[in-house]
């Protein structure tokens, strides 16, 4: 969503070497953020589903490693153990205040 939106960006900019004439051009962030915000939420959506469907567990938790002779997870206060095991530590960004970083509003 955002290369797409950067290239049409750059269209728009060079439209007039190619004969076009264009004017009052208006973008708005909050309406390619809400576009590109349904489309991670749809894709989220589509591989929850994938994961369900093939009858992998999802299990969400600070996890350690036991000492356990074979792979083994402990996830409050219960074990897991498979043959193979997928940790996928997902992350949040930090988006600092307008104060540290002016212009933070228009962070996407």
């Amino acid at each position: 969503i955002m290369w797409n939106t950067a290239i049409h960006s750059e269209y728009v900019h060079d439209h007039e070497d190619y004969g076009f004439k264009i004017s009052d051009v208006k973008f708005t962030w909050k309406a390619i953020k809400d576009k590109r915000d349904a489309y991670v939420s749809r894709l989220n959506d589509i591989y929850q589903n994938n994961l369900k469907k093939d009858q992998i567990e999802i299990i969400r938790g600070h996890a350690t490693f036991t000492s356990d002779p074979e792979p083994t997870l402990e996830v409050n206060g219960q074990k897991y153990t498979a043959p193979h095991i997928l940790i996928a530590t997902g992350g949040k960004p930090t988006i600092p205040s307008d104060t540290e970083v002016p212009g933070k509003k228009l962070c996407m």
